[in-house]
Parts: structure tokens; C-alpha cells; sequence
């Protein structure tokens, strides 16, 4: 096998929290030396003050939809799908959530997918005695209200 095809060629797009293009690298490296760390070593050296802020890196597959990209194996997906072609990645810097509510009152969501809770239904039909599971939003002070009231419950 011919030594071009130990190469990788990877382009690194770095874009601000609206999206827009701030910096682009291509560079290319060694197959065996490609790793998920060091891609995000290259760029956090690549895109100056990157290091201060929360980001997420992915992919852009065939089909132009963007992967998260925070593991070997899925930096090893994404080789195996773009093998012969660049792979080109998005370092996106992530929304603040200081800034995302309304002067410093930021909402935390903690969402959950359809599957857990369809899972946690079937569960519920297994266990014997009663109880129940319940889907509904719920408030600190609510979720307090009925732990006092119905002690056992459980919040997820």
C-alpha cells in the first residue's frame, strides 16, 4: 500500500455561536497519530482564546448534517466514512447560559430522550403493587411539595 494513503487530511472550521466562520486550518496528519485528543490540542493551539470557552466539536457527514464529534470512536466513524476525502470538522464555541436568559436568570433544561421514558413505562408495568410513573414538569418548589407529601417518590 502506498504511503498516501497512511494521510489524513483534516480541516478544522472555527465558528462563533451564530454559526459565522471565524478561522479555518487544514492540516494533515499521520493515520496513526490521529486521535481525538489531538485534534482538540489542535484547536485549542490553532484558535486563539478557544481555551476560555465552552465548545463542541463535530463532523459535516455525506450529507451535510453536523455529527458531534467527543470521542475516539467517533473520531474513528468519521474517518471511516470520509476515508480518501477531508474530513472537515467544526470547532462551534457553545451559547453562554449567563447570556441566554434574561438579565442573569438563566433556566437550566435537563432533557431526557422519549426512550427513557418509554423504557421507565414498561419497567412500571413489571413492578407489582401500585405506583405509578408520572411525566410532567415540575418546579424546585413543587418537586419539594410532594417529596413531604408522598415520601418514596422519585424525580428524575
Amino acid at each position: 500500500e502506498d504511503r498516501t494513503a497512511a494521510i489524513v487530511r483534516l480541516k478544522l472550521v472555527f465558528t462563533d455561536m451564530q454559526g459565522k466562520t471565524k478561522d479555518t486550518r487544514i492540516t494533515k496528519m499521520d493515520e496513526t497519530t490521529v486521535t481525538f485528543s489531538a485534534i482538540k490540542t489542535m484547536a485549542l493551539s490553532s484558535f486563539v482564546g478557544l481555551e476560555e470557552k465552552k465548545y463542541v466539536i463535530s463532523w459535516i457527514d455525506d450529507e451535510q448534517d453536523y455529527v458531534v464529534m467527543d470521542s475516539e470512536e467517533d473520531l474513528r466513524s468519521a474517518l471511516a466514512k470520509t476515508k480518501g476525502h477531508m474530513l472537515k470538522i467544526q470547532v462551534k464555541i457553545k451559547q453562554n447560559m449567563k447570556n441566554a436568559g434574561r438579565k442573569g436568570h438563566s433556566k437550566k433544561i435537563i432533557s431526557l430522550p422519549h426512550q427513557y421514558f418509554a423504557n421507565l413505562l414498561a419497567v412500571n408495568q413489571k413492578i407489582s403493587g401500585s405506583g405509578s410513573v408520572v411525566l410532567h414538569n415540575q418546579n424546585l418548589e413543587g418537586i419539594r411539595k410532594v417529596i413531604k407529601k408522598h415520601p418514596g417518590v422519585i424525580f428524575i
